[in-house]
């Protein structure tokens, strides 16, 4: 029966259109003054006496009162979600046209044609009559909506709960209340504002706080949970999280304020929590009209173009208007692919009229780069090509070096000759007291950077900040994988520490530091608080719905060559001063042979000791051009 009702109900909203509300509207105003009048005459005759009149009064009524139907656009809505904005139209419209009718009322009075006899009041009382069915009519579709809503959740509907009582929550229940094929029955809401307990929103009702959803949860037979707050931090999604995941409930969540913002997502768009969700951050407000004026109908090259870095500064640029973006990477198919996607993009938005030149190349390859800056002629360089896996570099030290430290100095050289007004180098916490060749290569190009920026009064930075979260062989999608085989998870210490932010927050800081740099600058983007990798992995296999230690082992492995338990943003002999962006901090105080014609000789002999092989010098001038770079035993494990 009660499948069966749930057709029937069904059918029926499917099949109500507006036409069908005006042919409702007709048959109640043609009836109306009638029972108005009945209600204050008494006797047969007198209202024989008045027919005419009725009928006059009528036509008028129904002239008006449809005529204000039309014009509030009343016959153009979808019923099934009527709310209180229909209501108050409905109200002011019968408010108008009463009005309308009296002022009508009169003149026909004084011209004869409608009897004096015929009371006044007869008007008002056919204008409640008339609201109220025409009301009803109206929010009747939206109650039959709601009985096929609860009809529906105890048949094959999600019972969902929804987390946050606010904007986004409200339009979270909208949505499912809205598309039956989201098979989802908002329930409940759960928000930890005091004064919105016991309200109700939409016919949901707010019932407690997070620390109560097992209790809800279980009350209204949930088993499913939406976090619908947008500007909420990590550390309150973690929290909620943790609760659901305790008494096993399905958890999704809405996108975050910074998604919403880069114009990736729609408020209403539901995703898995992510682990981007548990570590969310305040989203990064940068000064869009400063980075437009640097960066619109300027020639751009980014180098590393196809990594995960170079790909979303590569997007981000685009909204920023460059007249030509050159993407050069080493890999063929990263080229590519982002090319292909970039090209997409910008046939979606005709606003986009950027160049795209994808270029195959490596940035060693200092003839070949010649070619390139003679042919495009940037403006502005952003450099993230880099080998950046600490442990492979270790065995792999004179390929760290041609690649960081000689491209580095290829590319300032060119830019250099070619009249580049700003260069900005992708840097690593890495390179701070370094006890790796990985780090001691960065750290060797922000020396670079700085040199010629102070020698030529030039525009040129370096941009220090630590791991980014999905980054190629970064740990999150290491873990992922390891994850989908069935564990187990390898960390290399239960103490180990790092520095982490999004892809998109990293870029957009990025080039904010880009137009913040006047000369030399090393800036240093605010990375939050260090968080234990062991935290992360037992985060990543809660949000595959498995208990860590049980389903997933963590096994621990010893620390690699070159790794460090925990990273550090500054060196000791520098000091850092805040920039007019309260992310981006720059770094005053640096080694003292950054002005010195000895780092010229140094990395000269270093990158000739690096393309013969010689490693034993190439980590002996390393460790003299970076004073504070300190190998350690699992280096020279590396070695042996």
């Amino acid at each position: 029966m009660a499948k069966i009702s749930i057709s029937f109900i069904t059918n029926l909203l499917a099949r109500v259109r507006n036409r069908h509300f005006f042919v409702a509207d007709v048959i109640i105003l043609s009836l109306t003054p009638a029972l108005a009048l009945l209600l204050l005459v008494d006797a047969s005759a007198e209202f024989s006496d008045l027919r005419l009149s009725l009928i006059v009064v009528t036509l008028c009524g129904m002239t008006i009162k449809t005529a204000y139907l039309y014009s509030f656009r009343l016959y153009k809505r979808f019923w099934q979600f009527a709310s209180v904005d229909e209501m108050a139209r409905l109200s002011l419209l019968f408010g108008l046209s009463l009005a309308t009718l009296f002022v009508v009322f009169y003149a026909l009075r004084g011209l004869g044609i409608v009897s004096s006899a015929y009371p006044t009041s007869a008007l008002v009382i056919e204008a409640l009559f008339a609201g109220f069915l025409l009301s009803a009519t109206r929010f009747s579709i939206r109650l039959m909506e709601r009985v096929r809503q609860h009809a529906e959740s105890e048949t094959g509907f999600k019972r969902v709960m929804v987390v946050g009582a606010g904007e986004a929550g409200v339009q979270a229940v909208a949505e499912m209340q809205r598309k039956s094929s989201l098979k989802m029955f908002p329930a409940v809401f759960v928000d930890d504002d005091p004064q919105k307990r016991s309200v109700q929103i939409r016919s949901i009702t707010v019932e407690g706080t997070c620390d109560e959803i097992p209790r809800i949860a279980a009350a209204h037979n949930i088993g499913h949970v939406v976090i619908a707050i947008p500007s909420a931090p990590g550390h309150v999604i973690r929290r909620i999280v943790k609760i659901c995941q305790s008494v096993g409930l399905q958890t999704q969540i809405m996108p975050s304020i910074a998604e919403l913002l880069e114009g990736k997502v729609l408020v209403s768009q539901l995703r898995p929590v992510r682990i981007e969700d548990l570590l969310r951050r305040e989203p990064v407000v940068v000064d869009e009209t400063e980075i437009l004026s640097a960066l619109k109908d300027a020639r751009v090259l980014v180098t590393g173009g196809g990594g995960s870095i170079g790909s979303e500064l590569c997007r981000q640029l685009l909204s920023y208007h460059p007249s030509e973006l050159v993407i050069l990477d080493h890999s063929e198919n990263a080229v590519f692919e982002l090319e292909q996607e970039l090209r997409t993009n910008t046939n979606k938005n005709s606003d986009l009229e950027t160049i795209v030149h994808p270029v195959i190349a490596d940035v060693r390859d200092l003839k070949r780069l010649s070619i390139i800056f003679a042919i495009h002629r940037p403006n502005i360089v952003f450099h993230t090509a880099a080998h950046k896996h600490v442990p492979l570099m270790e065995s792999h030290a004179c390929e760290a070096v041609t690649n960081n430290i000689m491209g580095t100095r290829n590319l300032i050289r060119l830019s250099d000759e070619f009249g580049v007004d700003r260069f900005v180098m992708i840097s690593s916490d890495k390179a701070v007291n370094p006890t790796s060749v990985m780090g001691a290569t960065k750290r060797v190009a922000e020396l670079l950077v700085r040199q010629h920026a102070i020698r030529k009064r030039k525009a040129y930075a370096a941009v220090r900040f630590g791991n980014v979260l999905g980054s190629r062989g970064s740990v999150v999608p290491i873990f992922q994988k390891q994850i989908e085989k069935g564990g187990p998870i390898t960390i290399t210490h239960p103490e180990i520490r790092r520095y982490f932010m999004s892809i998109p927050e990293a870029v957009q800081l990025v080039l904010q530091a880009g137009v913040l740099s006047a000369c030399g600058e090393l800036f240093v983007l605010d990375m939050g608080a260090p968080i234990k990798i062991v935290d992360l992995a037992e985060d990543l296999i809660r949000l595959s719905g498995l208990e860590p230690g049980t389903d997933i082992e963590i096994k621990f492995t010893g620390l690699r060559p070159g790794e460090k338990l925990f990273e550090e943003l500054f060196l000791h002999n520098e000091s850092y001063e805040s920039t007019r962006h309260k992310k981006i901090f720059v770094s005053r105080d640096f080694s003292d042979n950054a002005d010195t014609l000895s780092l010229d000789d140094d990395v000269e002999r270093l990158i000739l000791s690096a393309l013969e092989g010689r490693v034993s010098e190439v980590d002996e001038l390393l460790q003299r051009i970076v004073s504070e770079c300190q190998f350690d035993q699992y280096h020279a494990d590396a070695r042996s």
